[in-house]
């Protein structure tokens, strides 16, 4: 409801949690912003759920990261204070519209590289470095590129713009989805886990990830393994690479467990990885 300010109070807006009942030992409940204004209601999730035994006289507990949990939802709460106030000048208040303009309000205060970059850090902890640097180069690359410079600029228009320029630069499918498009997805699925944006373009534009003759489908058969194990390589070295990778067919070691494998003591050196 929409009425002049001058007439009526302020909204009361408090945080409730497990609203339904429906939260047990074992499964979660909403945390949820509860606005009351003028005899009307308005209820929208915070995105956090929690178990009974983690929220206590409306604060997060027994978690280790209650703390952030907590500035999360102070910060929350002063960003609704900070649309209401807003309201308040325009004399007109609306609680059905809190939501959106909350939203408005995040995303404008919210740099995407420095997003991207912090959301880099989290996905890249405890993985190989050859995956730490993929990342890295994407974030390079991307932010060059420079066409989608904040969240507003996460359209469909834009995810094909991206998807056309890299066409022009003669990628192929498989590698325009690995090396660009899968990494901007899971930063825009992010966002969309922490309420920045609502929606994911890639929902709704087809990009093709090279899924078919290059994909994983296209794999050797028995035979035509057994016939690159017999062959005659021209080069000693190219020698060594094939058997390498017969070696890894056989025992589905990962790239960097390869690069890091040494015969164990006392027996005999059949191969030499010295070719990385």
């Amino acid at each position: 409801m929409i009425r002049p300010y001058r007439t009526l109070k302020l909204p009361r807006v408090t945080l409730k949690y497990n609203r339904r009942h429906d939260a047990t030992a074992t499964h979660p409940s909403a945390v949820e912003v509860y606005i009351t204004y003028d005899g009307k209601v308005k209820i929208f999730s915070t995105g956090l759920f929690l178990l009974p035994s983690e929220w206590s006289r409306g604060r997060v507990v027994g978690r280790m990261d209650s703390l952030q949990k907590n500035q999360w939802l102070d910060q929350l709460m002063i960003d609704i204070g900070k649309v209401i106030n807003k309201m308040v000048e325009e004399k007109r208040i609306d609680i059905f519209a809190i939501p959106r303009r909350l939203n408005e309000l995040r995303v404008s205060d919210i740099d995407l590289f420095d997003f991207m970059r912090k959301r880099a850090e989290i996905r890249c902890y405890g993985k190989a470095d050859d995956s730490i640097e993929r990342y890295h180069r994407f974030l390079r690359r991307f932010r060059d590129w420079g066409k989608i410079k904040s969240l507003d600029d996460l359209t469909e228009k834009n995810v094909i713009d991206l998807d056309r320029y890299l066409i022009d630069r003669g990628m192929v499918a498989k590698s325009r989805w690995n090396n660009w498009h899968r990494f901007l997805n899971s930063f825009i699925m992010d966002a969309i886990d922490d309420g920045y944006i609502q929606k994911n373009p890639y929902k709704w534009v087809n990009i093709d990830r090279g899924d078919g003759n290059t994909g994983i489908d296209n794999y050797l058969t028995v035979e035509e393994l057994r016939q690159l194990s017999e062959a005659q390589m021209p080069s000693e070295r190219l020698e060594r690479v094939r058997d390498i990778f017969v070696f890894q067919c056989h025992t589905c070691l990962a790239y960097k467990d390869l690069k890091d494998f040494t015969p164990s003591p006392g027996r005999p050196r059949t191969l030499i990885l010295k070719v990385f």
